[in-house]
């Protein structure tokens, strides 16, 4: 869970990556512009044909209305929910794509009945849908082709390699114990196969009372953060890469500068994907002032 989402960042969230990643302009997890510089165009025709694709729903009433309203309704719905911040797969959205699809069909038939030769306008709205389909989709595997090795198999190896040098680096530091993003800190947990003791901290879920035990009664844990030019090192070593920087959301010149504040010493250890801050005192969450820190 994000510490910082609020109502606003969510909705902003909705219109700025979740919408245009749901009518395909948008690739899921990067977020990355299917048309590249002609994006702006594209989002505006989309947007532009739905509000008339409402607006005939609207007139028309009954079943129609009651899509056009739900449609309406989705964004503030979406952005109530605490999780929906979290936009990359667009598992909050769900519903998104069916309403569109009812809305923009019940549109386009209503749109089609007001002309002299409904037949005619029929076809030339499908033929459109089909040939904005085919290049939407014909451009998104380009993309995804070009984003790939020339060869399928060229360069195959361990996928978590980065990920075990940064546990070995941290092993070879004498750093046992720790705080972390919640991707961050379970995935070191298991591929360190148990060696190291990572928990999160605040609002970010917890999964295991043992480890947070054994953080707890450390003489001096480390606080981990991903530096951002880091994060996609070797495709995704941390799941969201663009959501993590460190425990309860915390970015790492904000943890040393709580440190400062303080007058708690510390050093730092660069292993590459993750940066460890050890402060010269053990702290409690609370006492580093995490967001979601109880006392």
């Amino acid at each position: 869970m994000s510490s910082r989402s609020t109502f606003g960042g969510r909705l902003g969230v909705f219109f700025h990556y979740v919408f245009p990643m749901e009518v395909g302009l948008r690739r899921a997890d990067s977020g990355t512009w299917v048309l590249g510089a002609v994006h702006t165009l594209a989002l505006v025709v989309v947007m532009a044909a739905l509000v008339v694709a409402l607006l005939l729903c609207l007139v028309r009433g009954g079943r129609a209305l009651a899509f056009a309203l739900g449609l309406m309704a989705f964004p503030i719905l979406y952005a109530i929910s605490p999780a929906s911040w979290a936009w990359q797969d667009g598992r909050y959205a769900g519903y998104l794509v069916p309403l569109l699809a009812l809305v923009l069909a019940i549109g386009s038939c209503e749109a089609v009945k007001s002309v002299g030769d409904p037949r005619a306008a029929a076809a030339m709205v499908m033929a459109s849908v089909v040939a904005l389909s085919v290049i939407l989709a014909v451009v998104g595997l380009q993309q995804l082709i070009n984003a790939e090795s020339g060869t399928f198999t060229a360069g195959w190896g361990n996928p978590d390699a980065p990920t075990l040098a940064a546990i070995s680096k941290l092993e070879g530091a004498g750093i046992t114990t720790g705080y972390a993003n919640y991707f961050v800190a379970y995935k070191l947990d298991f591929l360190s196969l148990g060696r190291l003791k990572i928990t999160t901290a605040g609002y970010e879920n917890d999964r295991s009372p043992a480890i947070n035990e054994a953080v707890a009664h450390s003489s001096r844990p480390a606080w981990l953060f991903v530096p951002p030019h880091e994060a996609t090192v070797d495709g995704t070593q941390f799941a969201a890469p663009q959501l993590i920087v460190g425990p309860d959301t915390v970015t790492e010149a904000e943890f040393t500068a709580t440190l400062h504040q303080l007058g708690v010493g510390y050093r730092v250890v660069d292993t590459g994907i993750v940066r460890a801050v050890i402060p010269n005192k053990a702290l409690t969450p609370y006492e580093a002032k995490m967001p979601g820190a109880l006392p």
